[in-house]
């Protein structure tokens, strides 16, 4: 919790700093964020042939604050934090060579994740109006639960005389630094508002963990297995206060 409250407030003095350069009002600065993405990219250890474990591609939505520093130089500032809430949806099939069926597959629902989100989005403009920015940003990602292991086990069917046995351990990661690449373009509208499209890179997995394997047949396996949390999606921001000058 302290890490965050520094963030927040190394956040605020970065755009004070910055908005020396400016001659809107503090409030004109501020905007609210809507964000919504895809999250890939899942790995685990091909070794064990066996069993196929893969997390599937999931949505989240994120919705937050943002303040913009605008500068009349090429670079400008935009730093924002949001909540981030997903639901995950968990895929494994079960390959076993001495079951009459060959796959077994199960399909698991989880109860979704909420991250606080800490951005700062460094914009460099594109055109002379200054309207598209090419964009990069640091991101820092912090889940609301402990980074505990949870376990699951697996269930058995019937035909046959087939069972099997399915034992997990499931681990979250607490901080997760990523780093977003995108565009940024402000509309020309009255009130700024401001789409933008992005891809971000994550340097640690969302989720990681061990898996261990035994059936009826004799049959076992065991492996990791993470998943990385890459991130593709859209943004709108609106600056509700802010007024563009009439001509």
């Amino acid at each position: 919790m302290h890490k965050i409250k520094n963030l927040i407030a190394a956040s605020i003095l970065l755009a004070a700093f910055f908005s020396e350069a400016q001659e809107r009002s503090l409030i004109e600065n501020i905007g609210v964020k809507i964000n919504y993405s895809q999250t890939n990219s899942f790995e685990r250890d091909f070794t064990p042939a066996v069993l196929d474990w893969q997390h599937k591609n999931y949505r989240t939505f994120r919705l937050g604050l943002s303040y913009d520093v605008a500068t009349k130089k090429k670079w400008n500032y935009n730093y924002n934090i949001s909540i981030d809430w997903s639901k995950d949806i968990i895929n494994y099939t079960i390959n076993d060579p001495d079951f009459d069926e060959q796959v077994f597959s199960r399909r698991l629902t989880g109860n979704g994740t909420v991250y606080f989100i800490f951005e700062s989005q460094f914009l460099y403009a594109l055109n002379k109006s200054q309207s598209l920015h090419g964009m990069i940003a640091p991101q820092i990602n912090f889940t609301l639960f402990d980074d505990e292991g949870r376990s699951g086990i697996g269930g058995s069917n019937s035909l046959n005389g087939y069972s099997y046995r399915l034992n997990t351990v499931d681990r979250n990661r607490i901080i997760r630094p990523s780093l977003a690449l995108g565009l940024q373009y402000d509309l020309p509208t009255k009130t700024k508002m401001r789409l933008g499209a992005f891809y971000s890179y994550s340097f640690t997995p969302i989720y990681f963990g061990e898996f261990t394997y035994e059936n009826s047949n004799g049959v076992t396996a065991s492996g990791e297995w993470e998943q990385k949390g890459h991130q593709a999606g859209i943004t709108f921001q609106i600056f509700p206060f802010f007024k563009r000058p009439s001509n």
